[in-house]
């Protein structure tokens, strides 16, 4: 049997298994060979004969037959004509296969598009899930007692953005400090318009964000690297000029040690999501309770590093006055 025609066969539940060699295919076949010469349908006792003798080695009982033949009628791939009893027939053809092929095939996209629509809903349903309350509120119920999660490791980069809009973004307060440094974009790329829109979100209500971008941002080089990094260092270039929209408390600088510093986000200096390697994929998200000394480390050397480091909106207005007096000249 052609391969793509048993796959559609087999998709849509007429043909499973075996194929032309299964059961089903071989009462069809008894029906069409059945109904060649006979234009108003064939008797039971004719299709059961003719079925018998060509599914050979394993006879069927004339029960098992009609539920076979009942479920075809169901599936619109025959039909009957006449009541109940010797002039009940059953008729088969290209007319009937066509109409119950038809029939499976919208029956299996209307199960589809059920199907689609319940993913779609548990998979919105699984987002909002707050995996760090969950667990928190699991362990009262459990032991009485109340805890908070003090450390994890995060396996890919999209648990890394995940954790830290749960528990940094999204926890944020007016009056609270998030830090931001990105030493490499690379991680970082895919996403970006999202990730660049939280901190807005963030800076209107009173969160000062301190944002650390690798230089390659200023570099024309960077705009030709690809089509994901052009749009990021895009985002990144419309994030600066809309900066003073965004309220005060969003200020955005060049990373001075580049790729040598650490690339981190954290709220104040009691939560941190720390990227620690591209290949693999590794990062950890982590309290105070759990490592003070780390957190006050990283965020340390990022203040001093910031405190030294260049406004990126100051640089491309300096570059654009350049560029200007130069044309006027």
């Amino acid at each position: 049997m052609d391969e793509n025609h048993g796959k559609a066969l087999d998709f849509l539940g007429l043909l499973p298994q075996k194929g032309l060699d299964s059961t089903i295919s071989n009462l069809l076949r008894a029906l069409l060979q059945g109904q060649s010469n006979r234009e108003m349908g064939v008797e039971f006792s004719v299709v059961y004969d003719r079925f018998s003798e060509i599914d050979g080695g394993n006879p069927k009982t004339r029960p098992y037959v009609h539920r076979l033949l009942n479920s075809l009628i169901e599936s619109k791939v025959i039909r009957v004509e006449g009541t109940e009893g010797k002039n009940r027939r059953y008729v088969c053809d290209i007319n009937t296969l066509a109409t119950g092929l038809s029939y499976l095939k919208e029956r299996i996209l209307h199960e589809l598009v059920n199907e689609k629509q319940r993913i779609e809903e548990s998979s919105r349903f699984t987002e909002k899930i707050d995996t760090i309350d969950l667990a928190q509120w699991l362990h009262e119920e459990l032991t009485g007692e109340k805890k908070v999660p003090t450390s994890r490791f995060l396996k890919n980069i999209d648990e890394f953005h995940r954790i830290t809009d749960e528990t940094i973004y999204q926890a944020s307060r007016a009056g609270d400090v998030i830090r931001t440094s990105v030493a490499n974009e690379g991680p970082f790329v895919n996403g970006y318009t999202d990730r660049i829109r939280r901190i807005f979100i963030a800076a209107q209500k009173g969160v000062e964000v301190r944002y650390a971008v690798p230089p390659s941002v200023l570099q024309s080089a960077a705009l030709t690297e690809g089509k994901a990094s052009q749009e990021m260092n895009k985002q990144i270039l419309n994030a600066i000029s809309n900066e003073r929209k965004s309220g005060p408390g969003l200020h955005m600088r060049i990373n001075p040690a580049g790729p040598k510093s650490h690339q981190f986000v954290s709220l104040n200096d009691q939560v941190m999501a720390l990227w620690i390697s591209e290949t693999p994929p590794t990062a950890a998200w982590l309290t105070r309770e759990f490592n003070p000394d780390l957190i006050d480390h990283i965020i340390d050397t990022f203040d001093e590093q910031w405190d030294t480091s260049l406004l990126v909106r100051e640089i491309l207005d300096a570059e654009m006055e350049k560029r200007v007096t130069g044309q006027s000249n």
